[in-house]
């Protein structure tokens, strides 16, 4: 499987949320774009950039803007290639489409990997996925052991993809657990 920015599920973009978990406490941030604006329980301050070819590349052309914000243990872990960054890492991509259909295709595109099932979050719609790096990349996983859990949401034309790879279960879960699209 090839992987697109920070993980893939059958050559698909993995893009929600990714953040790296250092272990410090942090505390629920309420940000995004005026299109998107969301919460979240990210482990420290998140870094973030906008409309650049690395945040754009993971969706479809059809998207027209958008923002990422993570804390990881790399600099840039949407500039770190084709592989995943190391856990813990967190990220949130939000996303503007051009039309709703865009925003469904996009969300749905994950929805035959396997465990992965259909949510509903504060109104936005789509699916979630919580296993492991190997299970969706078998030949490519840098810690086979490590949880990737992704959630992939839409609501009108705005895309919300949230995804974590950390060591801990129930931290990977926390954080997803922990999104609210405003």
């Amino acid at each position: 499987m090839k992987r697109r920015f920070l993980g893939s599920a059958g050559g698909l973009f993995v893009a929600l949320a990714i953040v790296a978990c250092s272990g410090s406490a942090g505390g629920a941030v309420t940000t995004g774009p005026s299109y998107g604006k969301f919460t979240v329980l990210f482990p420290s301050s998140p870094t973030s950039e906008s409309n650049t070819k690395e945040v754009m590349s993971g969706f479809p052309s059809g998207v027209k803007s958008a923002t990422a914000y993570w804390v990881s243990p790399v600099a840039d872990p949407l500039g770190s290639g084709s592989s995943a960054p190391p856990a813990p890492s967190y990220l949130v991509v939000v996303g503007q489409a051009k039309s709703s259909k865009v925003a469904t295709s996009f969300t749905s595109a994950i929805k035959s990997e396997p465990g992965t099932h259909k949510v509903d979050v504060n109104g936005a719609n789509g699916y979630k996925f919580v296993g492991t790096e190997k299970q969706l990349n078998p030949s490519a996983a840098k810690d086979p052991r490590a949880t990737e859990a992704f959630l992939y949401l839409s609501r009108g034309t705005t895309l919300y993809a949230v995804i974590v790879l950390s060591d801990s279960h129930s931290q990977a879960l926390s954080f997803l657990n922990s999104f609210r699209p405003s």
